[in-house]
């Protein structure tokens, strides 16, 4: 059996975008969900919405998304093994981005999880939602005693 490079390098960029997509997404949900429910405001989770982080999840994701869907079409047309070997290096490069965004963006997530570490981020705004979300943190810690 001869090891074909394409083939095998298109498999494991998709196994692995598969992983992420299959693992992450679904944990993010919850966790958008877990944090409006921890402190019974949607402002946090809408807050958490609009992190650049996450954000960059997003956008990162659906490029490897159109990436994955174009890609087995752009690697058959290619004859140079050079030019071949550019795009499974920036498929790759994709991947490696996206991994990299999901590891920041669950260390944003346990951020938005202590209440402590949630009201430094929120001192830093210097808008009324900044206070508004430090009144619902105010509150959860009332609640809970800490």
């Amino acid at each position: 059996m001869i090891f074909d490079f394409v083939t095998n390098s298109y498999t494991t960029i998709f196994v692995v975008f598969a992983a992420i997509f299959g693992m992450s997404y679904p944990l993010l949900l919850s966790s958008i969900q877990h944090i409006d429910e921890k402190y019974s405001s949607s402002l946090l989770a809408r807050k958490f919405r609009q992190e650049p982080l996450y954000l960059c999840y997003q956008i990162f994701l659906v490029l490897f998304i159109i990436a994955t869907v174009i890609s087995p079409f752009v690697l058959s047309r290619i004859t140079s093994p050079n030019l071949l070997y550019i795009v499974i290096c920036i498929l790759f490069a994709l991947i490696g981005i996206l991994m990299a965004n999901t590891v920041f963006l669950y260390k944003q997530i346990n951020t938005y999880y202590d209440p402590k570490k949630l009201v430094k981020l929120l001192d830093n705004e210097k808008d009324s939602k900044g206070a508004l979300a430090q009144f619902d943190v105010a509150c959860y810690a009332s609640r809970v005693r800490d």
